[in-house]
């Protein structure tokens, strides 16, 4: 009986259950196939296996683009020191400065810029504002004193080139601002549009002291966009209404920007301080279309 009970209620369930797949059936609409959710499945599988890959090439990428940079300007440090040695006539840079290297992480090269990349910075000390504000007012005096039978103040730069890296470009003067960094006064500089910006409170070719050119990499005309290939001995030229001036570079610098410290910032902005000796310093961004370190090369007059 008990058997028969059980049996029953089985079959009771069954047929329960039939009609309720075929109500269901019944509401789908006739003609339309069901949704098969498989393809849209593989999709994101395979999208999170490329993001995936992208996540281990990137850095890889930045890893062998950095060590590539290294390489080649402890190269150049070499073939110098080689070439100083062999002619035994050994040329040493203004300050006594080696090619620096870096330890910061390189971001992969690619594509312009999609916003500006950072004005380059240097501390602005009390001291040092009265002194460069001293030389500059000796320079006026220079440039308006020439009734009296001095000398004026040499013409502003206006065009820089450098054939070995096809650099052709014209020279604007460039100002600052004073701005505060956790605490720290800064003058943090333009950057010319379009053209190469000289600071204007920097030095001008002839007159001795260090002469500060900028350029954008990967933005607004792009003008050092090959500077990141100076080599030792290569000739930079710098025009002026008096004529042309020739350098020749001597070293060549990679600084970390974006991620460093206002320390390290600071320290990369001393390239651009004042020099006793007449230098051409040049500084840019790299690498294209990241902008998170400085490329920077020092020549120095051609005799």
């Amino acid at each position: 009986m008990a058997s028969a009970s059980v049996l029953k209620w089985t079959l009771g369930e069954a047929s329960m259950a039939t009609t309720t797949s075929s109500l269901a059936q019944s509401r789908q609409p006739a003609g339309r196939p069901r949704r098969n959710t498989a393809p849209i499945s593989g999709l994101m599988i395979l999208f999170s296996v490329l993001m995936f890959g992208m996540a281990v090439a990137i850095p890889a990428s930045r890893a062998i683009q950095e060590a590539e940079m290294r390489d080649r300007i402890a190269g150049l440090a070499v073939a110098d020191e080689e070439n100083d040695e062999e002619s035994d006539t050994a040329s040493e840079s203004s300050n006594g400065l080696l090619p620096a290297d870096d330890d910061g992480r390189l971001a992969s090269a690619g594509g312009g810029a999609s916003a500006p990349p950072p004005s380059p910075i240097e501390v602005d000390d009390i001291e040092q504002e009265s002194d460069r504000a001293s030389k500059l007012e000796a320079l006026r005096n220079r440039q308006h004193a020439s009734d009296n039978g001095e000398q004026a103040r040499e013409p502003k730069p206006t065009q820089i080139r450098v054939p070995d890296l096809d650099i052709d470009a014209e020279i604007h003067q460039v100002g600052y601002e004073i701005k505060e960094i956790e605490g720290q006064r800064v003058r943090e500089w333009d950057v010319a549009s379009y053209a190469a910006g000289h600071h204007k409170t920097s030095a001008r070719p002839g007159e001795g002291g260090n002469i500060v050119v900028t350029g954008h990499n990967d933005w607004e005309g792009e003008v050092f966009r090959t500077l990141e290939y100076a080599e030792y001995g290569q000739q930079v030229e710098i025009e002026t209404e008096d004529g042309v001036h020739r350098y020749e570079i001597k070293e060549v610098h990679m600084r970390r920007e974006i991620g460093a410290s206002l320390e390290e910032r600071l320290e990369t902005g001393r390239f651009m301080a004042d020099m006793p000796e007449e230098r051409l310093t040049l500084i840019t961004c790299w690498p294209y279309g990241i902008n998170d370190h400085r490329v920077i090369v020092v020549a120095v007059p051609v005799d």
